[in-house]
């Protein structure tokens, strides 16, 4: 920019006969896996007991459960409000009870088992009553296990139960429909000497498909057969006797989830492990080694955790806690002397609090409500926001070159810019934009008054000197972001360095970055610096290596999670601001003045408007006023300062047009001798600080932004009496410059 402008106006005196001469010249941016309960002590309710149960299902309500007493076909039931035990049934038929289900689907307890007489043998039990399904009678077979088809109604299969063909010393299978009877599958088996004891269908996925488990008596070893489809008669051997697997005796699956199967048997002291994880891609993966003989597994229906339970013979039982998801999936919480044979459990989630009931040999009942508990699990997410880049460009820059480390004009638009993520493992869960995850970014700008990087106070009477914009994200559910200026606070006035936008796109390239733009508007009283910078910084984290240049704007770009603000990550950067002086000016002043006239006022005063960014100076000179070749000499005409002294005060030591003022002012010492209007060559610092407001018309003590005016001069004029009569004019000329 030019030092200095000059605005040249006309100032016309008529003699006798006064014209008024009109003339203007203007130069002008967790799973939390929440256990509703605790583990307690299992309570011994054995004077109620009634022996050695063996398997047991929750009803749905929650209020009771049905468990059958082993080796005989006597059922239980356990009320939950009473905690104990009563006879429910004894047919007393000779049948042997083997497994238990509650299917909520059909609102019946189904039981499998055999006659103890070479027959598989199966009932339905609702509401009291007992019903022969009527098992297959053309074979020599048991039931060992049962596994329902809860499909909601998609089909009317009940459940297919396995076991071991008496004679043939194959697995066995039949599926059980309601209304129309039974399906056997009657091929596929692989050979001899196998026995099936459990099954369960994998609820995760559309197409059903069961998943049976049992041993191979000869290499007591695992085996799993898979069986696709209701009423299938072929099953798939899904495993071909694997050695590193025990026998298998249980199996169970998390409602909804492909990757939550959950199998166990019998190592009896013989390594390796004995608990599986299973999913539908990866099999059966070992997750603990264990001495004991496992003997039921249940998933809870609502939540994600298992209980599996089983004993070692003389040594008591033992209860395990799953939880897929956890550091430590699967921990053992109860075991030894101290505690029954466990042979059967059930989970209920269906009200609150559920429960799971665990049943044994001695009267065990085993139930969430208590004094030790390891279901949950503290995590702790020690990610924090990092940023990559750092840059700066004018916004209308289709090229986007960066402008960092230069000068650039401060009239303009300009795009602060970084990249930004927010991330667990590289993976972005923390950032999106699309939803309300309070990751803020700040940007913060400040002039470092030229020497060094002090950030000055956050308030208005900063505002040409520091700004801050922020962005975070938009309203949930959408892909909008948002963004303000927090300082000043734009009172009384408006603010010179606004907010325009922000924007933010991603995520991109490694890590989920996303791009963060903030667009600030700059004004033309944003404070200059000139630099020099010592180059691009070459670690933008370091303020020390970003903020190398004396007299310029240091910027800072912080990414933070507002609801943790120790998790953030800040880097720095510079700029410089040219220099901006501009000035304007309104009034002709005239009058009719004839020779002999003293101090005559002139209409209407001269009113200045100026902006400075800099340190300046604004004065006033005029040349004598002539008409052809007559003249009345510059020191004629006298000046002053309209409301120049603050109140209190009969001196303004930042104007030269004060002190021996007369009624009429001060008049000009000669022709184009230059007044100071704001300035004063006689201080030893005679230019005006723009201050840290900024100044835009009335001077030092005041501005746009606080509510005053344009500056404003009155002017007289005296006329010697031989002046010949005529149009006196003469041009004025008014200067802004900063050296």
């Amino acid at each position: 920019m030019n030092k200095e402008i000059e605005i040249k106006k006309m100032l016309a005196v008529a003699i006798v006969i006064a014209m008024a001469c009109a003339s203007m010249i203007i130069v002008s941016p967790n799973n939390t896996v929440t256990a509703e309960d605790s583990a307690k002590p299992l309570a011994d309710r054995s004077t109620d007991y009634p022996g050695n149960i063996n398997k047991v299902a929750w009803h749905e309500d929650g209020s009771y459960a049905l468990g059958i007493l082993s080796g005989t076909d006597h059922i239980y039931k356990y009320t939950r409000n009473t905690m104990a035990w009563t006879s429910e049934k004894d047919m007393a038929s000779g049948n042997i009870f083997a497994d238990i289900k509650y299917s909520a689907n059909f609102d019946s307890f189904y039981i499998v088992g055999d006659d103890n007489a070479g027959q598989t043998m199966a009932w339905s039990y609702a509401l009291g009553v007992l019903n022969d399904l009527v098992a297959p009678a053309t074979t020599n077979a048991r039931f060992e296990g049962l596994g329902l088809a809860d499909m909601n109604g998609m089909v009317n299969f009940a459940f297919l139960a396995v076991g071991i063909d008496n004679i043939a010393s194959t697995p066995y299978a039949a599926w059980f429909e309601e209304g129309v009877g039974w399906t056997e599958v009657t091929t596929g088996w692989t050979g001899e000497d196998e026995a099936l004891y459990d099954v369960v269908w994998d609820q995760s996925i559309t197409t059903p498909i069961w998943y049976a488990v049992g041993t191979n008596f000869s290499s007591a070893n695992g085996i799993i057969y898979q069986f696709e489809n209701p009423g299938t008669t072929i099953p798939a051997y899904y495993t071909t006797n694997m050695t590193d697997m025990a026998s298998l005796t249980s199996i169970d699956w998390r409602d909804g989830f492909a990757d939550s199967g959950l199998l166990g048997g019998s190592n009896n002291g013989v390594e390796p492990a004995n608990i599986y994880a299973f999913t539908d891609l990866s099999g059966p993966q070992p997750l603990i080694n264990s001495t004991y003989l496992i003997t039921d597994i249940s998933w809870h229906p609502d939540d994600n955790m298992a209980m599996v339970v089983g004993y070692y013979g003389g040594l008591g039982g033992v209860v395990y806690h799953y939880h897929p998801d956890a550091p430590d999936p699967i921990i053992k919480m109860t075991e030894g002397i101290g505690y029954p044979d466990f042979n059967g459990v059930d989970v209920k989630g269906w009200t609150s609090p559920s429960s799971g009931l665990i049943v044994g040999n001695t009267g065990a009942v085993g139930s969430y409500l208590s004094a030790e508990n390891s279901d949950t699990y503290l995590t702790v997410n020690a990610a924090f926001p990092h940023i990559y880049d750092i840059d700066m460009w004018e916004t209308s820059d289709a090229g986007q070159a960066s402008t960092l480390n230069t000068q650039v004009d401060i009239d303009d638009t300009y795009t602060f810019y970084t990249e930004i993520n927010y991330t667990i493992d590289g993976v972005d869960e923390l950032f999106d934009i699309g939803n309300v995850n309070n990751t803020f970014i700040d940007l913060t700008a400040w002039y470092d008054e030229g020497t060094e990087a002090l950030m000055p106070l956050s308030d208005d009477t900063h505002r040409t000197k520091k700004f801050v914009a922020r962005f975070y994200e938009g309203v949930a559910g959408t892909a909008g972001v948002a963004g303000t200026m927090i300082y000043p606070t734009a009172s009384p006035g408006t603010d010179e360095i606004t907010f325009d936008s922000v924007g933010c796109s991603g995520p991109f390239g490694i890590d989920d970055r996303y791009a963060v733009w903030i667009n600030v508007t700059f004004g033309r009283q944003m404070r200059a610096a000139a630099g020099p910078f010592g180059g691009a910084s070459t670690n933008i984290f370091d303020t020390g290596n970003s903020f190398n240049g004396a007299d310029s704007w240091n910027f800072q770009m912080e990414v933070y999670d507002n609801d943790f603000p120790g998790a953030s990550n800040t880097t720095y950067e510079e700029f410089g601001t040219f220099m901006y002086t501009n000035i304007s000016i309104t009034g002709n002043p005239s009058v009719n003045a004839p020779p002999g006239s003293v101090n005559e006022f002139m209409a209407p005063n001269s009113f200045i408007t100026y902006s400075a960014n800099t340190p300046y100076y604004v004065n006033v000179s005029i040349p004598d006023l002539t008409s052809g070749g007559d003249s009345i000499a510059a020191t004629e005409v006298n000046i002053s300062l309209v409301g120049a002294f603050p109140a209190g005060f009969d001196y303004n030591p930042y104007t030269e047009i004060n002190a021996s003022w007369g009624t009429f002012g001060s008049p000009f010492a000669a022709a184009g001798s230059e007044r100071m209007v704001w300035g004063n060559l006689s201080e030893v610092n005679y230019l005006i600080d723009p201050t840290d407001n900024g100044t835009t018309a009335y001077g030092p003590w005041g501005s746009d932004f606080n509510g005053y005016g344009a500056t404003e001069i009155e002017w007289w004029v005296s006329v010697p009496g031989a002046t010949p009569e005529g149009i006196y004019q003469a041009t004025i000329t008014f200067k802004i410059g900063y050296w």
